[in-house]
């Protein structure tokens, strides 16, 4: 969502509202605090595995220690780290502010395609020991499995100028009039810098999971995960293709005052896009719940702890005034026929169920 192929101005009144501070803030905290119980209640998370890794990977450093320590408690490892990732990336959207002070946003944007994947790495880590050199098989196919995830969503990002100085999500831009002053700090803290980090390893903990039962044998039901997630990657793949050639296409010919023909309208309607009008999220979405099926082939229960990633995701995109809405929202207001789209077309799901909502 950057402005590399062009843009477009909100000049409309458009449709719907943007979340408000209090629900933006008063959500991420409530997620947040469902994190602290579920992963203390049913991850095993205790306070003496955080203060061993303080001290074996920090206050007194030895490499053998610190890797007994991961490897002992992958998940609680994961979570120390994060902590200091969000530490850094707070740290950095301030030393990288705006003229006016505000504080770079894009930071976790550039860093959302590699996290999962190098957690996911670590949880498999701590599979390998002398009777598995390489590992446990299941944690190395989700490895590998998320890496394509992380590859491709990072190709998708950087041919959109998504890495360049300087460029970010023109949303954000957005968010920072909804939430004035220290509004936006706020917000940047809480759900940007501290919860974001902390859901890029949460959609990953089906591995941890799996790497608790490094010994079980894979079956039928891992490969109908594995052919799920690359079924599902695969359509997001033709999905952010379609989008872009789109835009791509669109602004060549308004730069070029071509007749703009089946452009002229200014959005995407075809291909997958009529389908649902966020087939790429729709994919998102469920590719963490394919990964989720891992979880339950390893030996885990039918419903497990590591299902709240896919859930706290879900969330983030699907209900009212989450991140579909807000897309839809900035798209009616750049598009005057946007609403009959939204009128023909489901909102998420390729099937109608209720259209306000879905």
């Amino acid at each position: 969502m950057t402005t590399q192929t062009g843009t477009t101005a909100l000049a409309l009144q458009g449709t719907g509202a943007p979340p408000g501070f209090a629900l933006a803030v008063g959500g991420t905290i409530a997620q947040l605090g469902a994190m602290v119980y579920i992963w203390g209640t049913y991850a095993g998370v205790s306070h003496a595995d955080f203060l061993r890794g303080v001290d074996d990977c920090g206050v007194n450093f030895s490499l053998g220690g610190c890797n007994a320590w991961v490897t002992a408690v992958p998940w609680t490892a994961a979570i120390l780290i994060q902590l200091v990732f969000a530490a850094g990336v707070w740290l950095l959207s301030y030393w990288n502010h705006d003229s006016e002070g505000a504080p770079d946003s894009s930071i976790i944007d550039k860093l959302w395609s590699i996290t999962p994947f190098l957690n996911v790495w670590l949880f498999h880590w701590s599979t390998v020991d002398p009777t598995r050199p390489f590992g446990s098989p299941r944690t190395l196919v989700m490895g590998l499995l998320t890496t394509s995830w992380g590859l491709r969503l990072t190709w998708n990002y950087a041919r959109k100028g998504g890495y360049e100085a300087g460029v970010e999500d023109y949303r954000w831009a957005e968010v920072r009039k909804w939430m004035p002053g220290y509004q936006f700090h706020v917000f940047n803290c809480v759900f940007i810098c501290l919860y974001q980090p902390l859901l890029l390893m949460a959609i990953a903990a089906p591995a941890a999971v799996a790497a608790g039962h490094p010994d079980v044998a894979l079956g039928p039901c891992d490969v109908a995960a594995a052919a799920l997630f690359s079924l599902l990657l695969l359509g997001e793949t033709v999905a952010d293709l379609q989008m872009f050639d789109f835009q791509t296409e669109k602004y060549r010919r308004r730069a070029a005052k071509e007749p703009m023909g089946a452009y002229s309208r200014g959005f995407i309607e075809t291909g997958l896009w009529s389908w649902s009008r966020h087939p790429n999220y729709f994919c998102e979405v469920h590719i963490w719940f394919a990964f989720y099926l891992f979880s339950i082939a390893a030996g885990g229960a039918a419903l497990n702890w590591s299902l709240f990633g896919a859930v706290s995701l879900a969330a983030l995109f699907v209900p009212p005034r989450a991140s579909c809405d807000v897309t839809e929202m900035l798209s009616s207001k750049k598009y005057p026929e946007f609403h009959e789209y939204q009128a023909r077309v489901p909102r998420f799901y390729p099937v109608q169920f209720y259209p306000s909502l879905w």
